[in-house]
């Protein structure tokens, strides 16, 4: 079997995920699309670039993307909601979206952008777990 050591999940939503030891999911499908990376989360969000700093976090029906200094939050058309400058000085932005992840899972994303290197980063909350993303690199 090519599946050893692997656990093969389903939901009623039409989704389906293989999830490796470590957690991380290799192939998932949703609505007939296949994602395979070992790049998505357990609460299904997709990270594009470096895991602490990624240039990308993307779920079904949003998107943040970086290109250097400025961050976007996109909607599932890829229309800009926000827009963040992180090289301004003090400012305290704290903003909170309700997405759905690639596996169907509601989720709370909140962005904190403070100004300095150490304030500016993303949190997804799935509920029974929450991932931590530095929008800017120290």
């Amino acid at each position: 079997m090519l599946m050893l050591g692997m656990m093969v999940s389903a939901s009623s939503c039409g989704t389906i995920g293989y999830y490796r030891a470590d957690g991380s999911v290799r192939q998932y499908a949703q609505d007939d699309v296949i994602y395979r990376s070992g790049k998505i989360t357990y609460n299904g969000t997709r990270i594009v670039g470096n895991r602490s700093c990624p240039v990308g976090l993307y779920w079904a029906n949003a998107a943040i993307t970086r290109w250097g200094m400025i961050a976007k939050v996109l909607n599932k058309d890829g229309e800009v909601i926000k827009c963040y400058d992180l090289r301004i000085p003090r400012q305290q932005v704290e903003d909170t979206f309700y997405v759905t992840g690639l596996t169907g899972k509601p989720l709370e994303v909140k962005v904190y952008v403070s100004g300095g290197a150490l304030g500016n980063y993303v949190t997804v909350n799935g509920g029974d777990s929450e991932e931590y993303y530095s929008l800017r690199r120290k």
